[in-house]
């Protein structure tokens, strides 16, 4: 009998973390036999209720974002940090993993530290086109680092560097715009604008797009919107829609967005690292709104490629309104061979975010 090839994939408990981490789990359970895969997570919400639902195990560990400020946070730090490190090395121990993917965030500290000491193999992915200040301090452990974006590796050192792009579930790109059609009960032949701002949802983005109805008077029939809105959020956009007859699938989180991407003509979004990867690589033109809160600004940057190739337009949050963001979207509703060069363009990257979990997987290969 083959040994169990054992691997840890950290990846804390956001979206953009956890769904890379999944769809590299997914090629690598196709290219070995007899794989075990366990996630490494902070136990949020989204991570139990993502991964609870897949054949992989989750362990919870503890863990701390770094403080910038008070005392006790910093110490609170400190103390979270040593019990993780110590789960890390007792959890290595047990499993005797062939190697470990962390995929940034703060719970991968504690971990990469316990592999360094275990000399366990660790690859670090790096989604954003800024990296995070955890991968940034791992890098000095890690044996490889793999990148999104190629102009991420100034960051780090050279000889480790690697660039693989992003992963994206494979659903993703291969569920058809007919299924998305007959499953969110739209009409073939619409222009469909996808509005979302993440699992939480943009405030920012559902009220500045309410402002926009207005501006659509004459193109009714032209179009109709999936509106992905936020917990709590959905029926206050229901009636904006409602009031301005505008054909809306409204949801306040949607499990399976590959559904909502299949459909859309154009999308209205944030700019999170999975996010772009998702969109292009179905090549879908955007409108980014990146998130004005992001650290050091990089879901702005995360969206520089696809918009210096023609494939989006960046409308930064502080410049956003109803009638900007009308500005912006309706000469795309109305133009539809502008429309359709960006899309063209949006193509470009396809390939690159399609193919990263083959890449990243060629890298855990090695170690195998």
């Amino acid at each position: 009998m083959k040994r169990k090839i054992k691997i840890l994939m950290v990846t804390g408990g956001t979206g953009g973390h956890i769904y890379p981490g999944l769809a590299l789990a997914s090629e690598i359970e196709k290219r070995f036999e007899n794989t075990e895969i366990t996630f490494i997570t902070d136990g949020r919400t989204l991570a139990e209720e993502t991964i609870g639902k897949s054949s992989y195990k989750n362990r919870k560990i503890e863990a701390a974002p770094l403080p910038r400020k008070k005392f006790w946070q910093i110490c609170c730090f400190l103390f979270k940090t040593l019990a993780g490190f110590l789960e890390s090395v007792i959890l290595l121990k047990k499993n005797r993993p062939v190697i470990i993917i962390a995929f940034g965030s703060y719970i991968s500290v504690p971990v990469v530290l316990a592999a360094a000491l275990m000399r366990v193999p660790v690859v670090l992915h790096e989604q954003n086109y800024f990296p995070g200040m955890a991968n940034r301090f791992l890098s000095f452990w890690a044996d490889r680092i793999a990148l999104t974006f190629s102009h991420s590796a100034v960051y780090f050192p050279p000889r480790k560097v690697v660039v693989t792009g992003n992963p994206v579930r494979e659903n993703i790109f291969t569920v058809t715009r007919t299924d998305g059609l007959d499953k969110l009960n739209l009409e073939d032949g619409r222009v469909t604008v996808l509005v979302f701002g993440g699992s939480q949802g943009a405030s920012d983005i559902n009220y500045s797009f309410a402002g926009v109805l207005p501006y659509l008077e004459g193109m009714k029939e032209k179009l109709q919107v999936v509106h992905v809105c936020g917990p709590g959020k959905g029926s206050g956009i229901a009636d904006s829609y409602r009031e301005a007859g505008i054909k809306a699938r409204i949801f306040e989180y949607m499990q399976k967005m590959a559904y909502a991407y299949s459909v859309a003509d154009i999308a209205v979004c944030r700019a999170g690292a999975t996010t772009v990867a998702e969109i292009a690589s179905r090549g879908i033109p955007a409108i980014f709104v990146p998130y004005p809160h992001a650290t050091s600004g990089h879901q702005q940057l995360n969206a520089i490629p696809v918009c210096e190739k023609g494939g989006a337009l960046l409308l930064k949050n502080q410049d956003l309104s109803g009638e900007s963001l009308a500005l912006t979207l309706i000469p795309l509703i109305r133009e539809k061979d502008k429309l359709r060069g960006m899309k063209d363009r949006a193509a470009y990257f396809k390939d690159v975010f399609r193919n990263a979990s083959s890449r990243l997987a060629d890298i855990v290969e090695e170690y195998v």
